[in-house]
């Protein structure tokens, strides 16, 4: 009599297979947008492996005093050392900016907007407006996490930036959706939240410093695979 297989094995196995193919289906998808973008499938896969590749670059741009959440033992009265009772240590951090998650994604803004130059009547003001909007929402749906860094909820930064170039500029919906989804972040998240590193206690701060997966690059591709 044949035994049929048990459901916690087929289950294993199908999430296996699900992990297995996800880079696969991450790599069509920023291919999809980018191909919307207006980029050659050979420039698209240039910057898509620039974007893979550059995520494990940091380019250093300044030192900054941090101050570091992890609590130093401290004497009390006598007794032993307790090491929960401590103070902040102060310690050097670094400003860097990732090239795959933050300079590759610029350069195609950079693109983008040069394309958007010879559109006609392309309602720049109008455009602007939208960037401004998506750093606003950006500002405030990103928080700062001692010792991580700024962490950021994707999906709805590229929600906005959609519905919004839906509006300004329905015939150049995807261009505009990739510059609003790119700015937004990196100018709400991260640029505008520079003064308040000293409190995250990382030695590292990256911009755009998840690489591939950082929501710079993410809110991008997303908003431009939702125009």
């Amino acid at each position: 009599m044949q035994r049929s297989a048990r459901p916690g094995c087929l289950g294993f196995f199908a999430v296996l297979v699900a992990l297995a193919a996800l880079p696969w289906l991450l790599a069509n998808a920023g291919l999809a947008a980018l191909a919307k973008l207006g980029l050659s499938p050979g420039w698209s896969m240039a910057v898509l492996v620039a974007m893979l590749l550059g995520g494990l670059i940091n380019l250093r741009l300044y030192r900054f005093s941090a101050v570091s959440p992890a609590l130093q033992s401290a004497p009390r009265l006598g007794w032993p050392r307790s090491p929960s009772l401590g103070w902040p240590v102060p310690r050097e951090g670094v400003v860097a900016v990732n090239l795959g998650g933050c300079v590759v994604p610029m350069a195609v803004v950079v693109y983008q907007l040069v394309r958007l130059a010879d559109a006609p009547s392309m309602p720049w003001l109008a455009v602007a407006g939208a960037v401004v909007l998506n750093v606003a929402v950006c500002h405030w749906t990103s928080t700062l996490v001692l010792g991580v860094g700024v962490l950021m909820r994707p999906l709805v930064p590229a929600a906005v930036a959609v519905l919004s170039a839906w509006v300004v500029a329905p015939q150049q919906a995807p261009s505009v959706a990739f510059v609003a989804g790119v700015l937004g972040p990196l100018v709400g998240a991260d640029l505008l939240r520079l003064p308040q590193l000293h409190r995250l206690g990382a030695p590292l701060v990256a911009i755009g410093g998840a690489g591939t997966f950082d929501g710079i690059v993410v809110t991008g591709v997303v908003a431009v695979l939702l125009a």
